[in-house]
């Protein structure tokens, strides 16, 4: 028997003739490698690299006169063939390829469904802050014109004020929408970066302090396109809500990253409210939305608020 991995086959024999033995003959042939007998004067046959399988070797000898015995002897043999010539390894290995190539349709799938639904939301909230927001600068376009052409200008002037707001609105919305869509800004270092900006600029103009804590492991991750627009839209909705709401001097935002989980806090110094309020309830400041979006990417957000002791919105998303 050759095991697997053995590179040759070596047999030694000898013919019982001892006078004078240097004179005898010999033949083998090996079933299914040799096609005809193979005559030497050295009694062993050396066989190399042969097929797993059964085989059968024949043995013959003559002695000093030349006279052959023709009846000879036949040994059988057994080649177990390596592990990678085995049967169930080739299945084992097409069933591995063919597993591999299902696991990168299914992926390449699943990256397309994520895009898919990713457009359409883009589109979705491109068609309804865009289509709002153009009906309602239309609408106060022309009742604008229709002021100043019947002399009173004064009039116009806080219906341009709503117009330039609206296009200010409006052009932040396409702004956000391109970020969310560019593959080189995935990176939390830049999601980190646009909330400080946002955020000072934002605060600025009502003269409250805005402050930006990031811990050393927030950075250098990256995120899928419709997870960072959501926290950074569920962001935009809490800071505005401070800024528009909380009567507050400061604004702090923290941004962690412990355990594969991302943390996001906004908290404020203001007046805060009431549970069970219409604040609590989400009613016309969006967090109802807040929650929506978060639920979106696999998140959760929490609010906590009490009169006279601020607010605190608290985002937990898997990253």
């Amino acid at each position: 028997m050759l095991r697997p991995g053995e590179n040759f086959l070596s047999i030694e024999f000898t013919a019982l003739n001892f006078s004078p033995s240097e004179r005898n003959q010999y033949a083998y042939r090996l079933d299914g490698f040799d096609e005809d007998w193979v005559y030497t004067n050295r009694p062993v046959a050396t066989y190399t690299n042969l097929d797993g399988g059964d085989y059968v070797l024949h043995l013959k000898a003559a002695n000093n006169d030349g006279i052959w015995n023709e009846t000879g002897i036949s040994l059988p043999i057994e080649v177990i063939p390596p592990l990678r010539e085995r049967w169930y390894f080739k299945l084992l290995l097409v069933l591995l390829v063919m597993g591999v190539l299902a696991g990168i349709w299914w992926l390449r799938k699943q990256q397309r469904n994520r895009l898919e639904t990713f457009r359409e939301s883009l589109a979705r909230d491109l068609h309804d802050e865009m289509g709002s927001t153009l009906s309602s600068i239309r609408f106060f376009s022309e009742f604008a014109r229709q002021q100043v052409s019947e002399g009173n200008a004064p009039a116009a002037e806080p219906i341009l004020q709503r117009i330039s707001t609206s296009v200010s609105s409006a052009s932040e919305s396409m702004q956000d929408i391109v970020w969310a869509m560019k593959n080189k800004d995935d990176s939390l270092d830049d999601l980190a970066a646009r909330m400080t900006e946002f955020g000072l600029r934002l605060m600025e103009s009502r003269n409250v302090n805005f402050k930006t804590h990031v811990s050393d492991d927030f950075l250098g991750k990256h995120l899928q396109p419709e997870v960072r627009r959501n926290i950074y839209l569920i962001f935009k909705e809490a800071v505005n809500n401070a800024a528009k709401y909380a009567e507050a001097s400061e604004v702090e935002l923290f941004l962690s990253v412990k355990k594969g989980w991302l943390l996001m806090k906004i908290t404020d110094n203001g007046k805060g409210f009431e549970a069970g309020s219409q604040h609590a309830d989400g009613g016309g400041n969006g967090l109802r939305n807040m929650r929506l979006r978060a639920e979106d990417i696999g998140g959760k957000v929490e609010i906590t608020s009490k009169p006279g002791e601020g607010t605190k919105v608290e985002l937990r998303v898997s990253v």
